[in-house]
């Protein structure tokens, strides 16, 4: 806490990372490194406008100046006036460079801004990695460390002419190379979390509304608001479950059709959470309310519903390989200290 009196005296500065802020600084260097001569133009056509801008405010500077020391009539003043014409001659020809600039300018910015979504998934990552910290105070990771890990994401994903498919597998990349790095950092039991947490934030498209808070416990559902009648073949541990989502989402469990053949199959399948195995009545529901579904009737085997889930949407399979020093070294900064903590029984 700075004194009162010495407030004053003291510029504060916020250093904090903001999403903006960093998704401006992940697109220039994915611009460096996809469309490096557009990165070029822009930081010459920057210099070439400052210089202009100062030369203009210079020019002004001048007439000014020969005005102010101009004696007699100015009208008959030769060289002033010729110093008029001149200046106004320069700043047409600056405005008018100018303008043309400004051109030039638009249209390098929309060819950026093909890189814009990477950039602000980029950026949204970074903000998901250090909600972890919530989880467990241990887990923090640094805003150098990811630069790195993004950096790299960008050297190590080959190349590809045509930009959309770059881009999606710029964005796999990342997804993949950010769920190994940091699911590396996390205990076991966190992993699963984490990339749950990982598909929510990048994927957002993957969940109606209210389904996410639903499915982690955010919403409380009224039952008595239930409007679906239970089928006698859902157990009756299951059955308090079966009315909140029933009461949550209505026209989701009506359009299962529980009633109809199939699904008393279905909740004694061993692996319910297949696709392969719901039933036809449920060839409309989305992959994660297919989860919801197996959350109610069958949760048991919610944990490797939410394991093929993850594996879906991030590409990446939740149980990593075994740990490779060598990777882990080329991975981080030659300045970066990696901490080893092993467990009883590992």
């Amino acid at each position: 806490e700075i004194a009162s009196d010495a407030r004053p005296l003291v510029a504060q500065v916020n250093f904090s990372v903001t999403r903006s802020g960093l998704e401006g600084q992940l697109l220039g260097r994915t611009i460096q490194n996809e469309k490096p001569e557009l990165e070029r133009q822009k930081s010459e056509l920057l210099k070439t406008e400052e210089e202009m801008k100062v030369r203009l405010s210079n020019l002004e500077k001048q007439l000014l100046e020969q005005l102010a020391s101009s004696e007699g009539n100015i009208l008959e003043n030769k060289a002033l006036i010729q110093a008029l014409t001149d200046t106004k001659v320069s700043s047409q020809e600056i405005k008018q460079s100018l303008d043309n600039s400004h051109l030039v300018q638009v249209k390098l910015d929309n060819e950026r801004e093909v890189y814009r979504n990477f950039a602000r998934s980029g950026a949204n990552v970074f903000f998901l990695i250090q909600a972890l910290k919530s989880l467990n105070y241990m887990y923090q990771f640094d805003l150098p460390t990811y630069l790195h890990l993004f950096q790299s994401t960008l050297e190590a994903s080959g190349t590809s002419e045509d930009v959309t498919q770059r881009l999606s597998i710029l964005v796999t990349m990342l997804k993949r190379n950010i769920f190994n790095y940091v699911g590396r950092s996390l205990f076991k039991a966190d992993r699963l979390t984490f990339g749950m947490h990982l598909v929510h934030g990048m994927n957002p498209e993957m969940f109606k509304e209210d389904e996410w808070e639903f499915f982690v416990g955010l919403l409380v559902a009224n039952v008595s608001n239930s409007q679906v009648q239970i089928p006698e073949w859902v157990s009756a541990d299951r059955r308090p479950a079966l009315e909140r989502l029933s009461a949550t989402f209505p026209s989701l469990v009506m359009g299962l059709k529980l009633s109809q053949g199939g699904w008393d199959q279905w909740v004694q399948s061993p692996k319910p959470e297949a696709r392969n195995e719901f039933p036809q009545s449920s060839s409309g529901l989305r992959p994660f309310q297919q989860m919801l579904v197996v959350q109610a009737l069958r949760a048991d085997r919610l944990q490797s519903a939410m394991e093929a889930f993850v594996t879906d949407g991030l590409g990446v399979a939740i149980n990593l390989s075994t740990l490779n020093l060598g990777q882990v070294s080329s991975e981080v900064l030659p300045t970066t200290p990696i901490m080893f903590i092993v467990t009883p029984g590992a």
